[in-house]
């Protein structure tokens, strides 16, 4: 007869707790504009779209924290450092962004 554990639940609660902030994380995806309008980030599926002006870069991104590390597809450019709000804009180089309604 298979029995349950109690040794195992806090290991799975904290595997559950785990995958639940991991997929919380997609909140962040999504087009983050500047107030001027001038510069725009979206992120999407591990991928950074940085737009100023008419010219876009690509790279790729992960979370840390609350900062958000850009890795452009160039080996020598330093990445791109942003940090996440509580009110869910970001911080960039370009100034504070706010999410963009769909």
């Amino acid at each position: 007869m298979n029995r349950v554990s109690l040794r195992n639940v806090p290991l799975t609660a904290a595997i559950a707790c785990l995958s639940l902030s991991l997929g919380c994380g997609s909140k962040l995806e999504g087009t983050y504009v500047s107030a001027t309008g001038m510069a725009a980030i979206e992120l999407k599926s591990g991928k950074a779209y940085l737009t100023t002006g008419v010219v876009t870069q690509s790279g790729e991104y992960e979370v840390k924290g609350d900062k958000i590390i850009i890795k452009e597809n160039k080996d020598d450019r330093e990445p791109i450092i942003l940090t996440r709000n509580g009110d869910g804009s970001i911080d960039t180089p370009f100034g504070r962004m706010t999410k963009k309604s769909s």
